[in-house]
């Protein structure tokens, strides 16, 4: 239990940073991209004052005098919060332009393609050297406001540099937003980890009622056999004990005590499958009968055979009669060719036999 509880601890705390970085990064960027997308959506707002400007009359009579148009793009970098702004026509001919005295920032900027055709507004951004947000911002504007696929009356352009207060009031907040998600994540893994506890309490519980109602049957299914072979089944339980305590000592795994138990409880499962002229006769039998007394191995391997967990009992089934000289049956294996279990097994068998007068 200690080392699931070190598990469980170790892998919800890692899920939980992996997921807090992964969440932080990802809230990161979405303030920084919601900050920018609401500065060209001002830009959208502020310039669609400018689209009387495009008629294709007042578009010649701006050639002229554009000073109503400067005024108004004056009035927009005043209200509007940017430092520069521009007005083109379809054919991108500039009709008139203000700037905040920001030359030398607008020449760090990465320029648009001013021969393109843009249907939806469009921004970009850039660190400047001194580390200020610049964000250089196009609006087009369309014959049909809400046709997409209607043709350009012009494109307003509009740069926004974000004073040093403004990027730090949005780092604030981007670093308390990734704050609250990670601090919002770690709480829920603390928060599952007792959950996952109680879950693996409740599951082993069933699993221990689980497996001793298993072992029970294996039990009964053992004596049964036993109980026809003229036996009364201690002698199935004395040597299951042995092989466990035996286990114990050479720190079996949890998984292959398992086996071993089922193994030593239905060792002689295949019996089943032996005539009682052969199984109980008194007398010595003849090579003829012991050659078909030996086959309830290979019948015990048969009846567990794809079982489920009845075939964790395959490596005592097959093995118990093989010997470490390779004079035993039915594959005559030698040495460490025997199964672990099998030969744990035959030990406590040998040991009992020795011991209690079992035949």
């Amino acid at each position: 239990m200690g080392s699931f509880k070190q598990q469980a601890a170790i892998r919800i705390m890692a899920s939980a940073l992996g997921l807090a970085i992964l969440f932080g990064v990802a809230t990161y960027w979405i303030t920084q991209i919601a900050f920018e997308g609401a500065i060209a959506r001002q830009a959208a707002e502020t310039s669609n004052s400018l689209r009387w400007a495009l008629n294709s009359k007042t578009v010649a009579s701006l050639r002229k005098d554009n000073s109503q148009l400067i005024s108004q793009l004056n009035n927009i970098i005043k209200f509007g919060n940017f430092d520069a702004a521009e007005l083109y026509d379809a054919d991108w001919h500039k009709l008139a332009e203000v700037d905040n005295d920001v030359v030398d920032e607008l020449s760090q900027l990465t320029r648009m393609d001013h021969f393109k055709q843009y249907t939806q507004p469009i921004y970009t951004t850039k660190k400047l050297i001194d580390g200020r947000l610049a964000i250089n911002v196009f609006v087009p504007y369309l014959e049909t406001p809400d046709d997409l696929t209607s043709k350009p009356l012009g494109y307003f352009e509009g740069l926004y540099i974000a004073p040093e207060w403004r990027v730090e009031q949005m780092r604030n907040l981007s670093y308390g937003s990734v704050l609250f998600v990670t601090l919002a994540v770690l709480i829920c893994g603390l928060a599952l980890y007792p959950i996952m506890l109680d879950l693996n309490k409740e599951r082993e519980r069933k699993a221990e009622k689980l497996f001793q109602s298993n072992v029970l049957v294996m039990k009964s299914l053992g004596e049964a056999i036993a109980r026809r072979d003229s036996e009364t089944g201690a002698h199935n339980n004395r040597v299951t004990l042995l092989a466990i305590n035996i286990a114990e000592a050479m720190k079996f795994p949890p998984k292959s005590m398992e086996s071993l138990i089922v193994g030593a409880l239905l060792h002689d499962i295949g019996k089943i499958g032996i005539s009682d002229n052969i199984l109980l006769k008194p007398g010595k039998l003849t090579d003829a009968e012991f050659e078909i007394m030996k086959s309830h191995v290979n019948q015990g391997e048969s009846i567990i055979e794809d079982k489920g967990w009845l075939h964790d009992a395959y490596d005592v089934i097959s093995g118990h009669h093989e010997r470490w000289d390779g004079s035993g049956y039915p594959r005559g294996l030698k040495g460490a060719a025997i199964p672990l279990a099998a030969r744990i097994f035959a030990v406590a068998d040998v040991f009992d036999a020795l011991t209690c007068g079992h035949a």
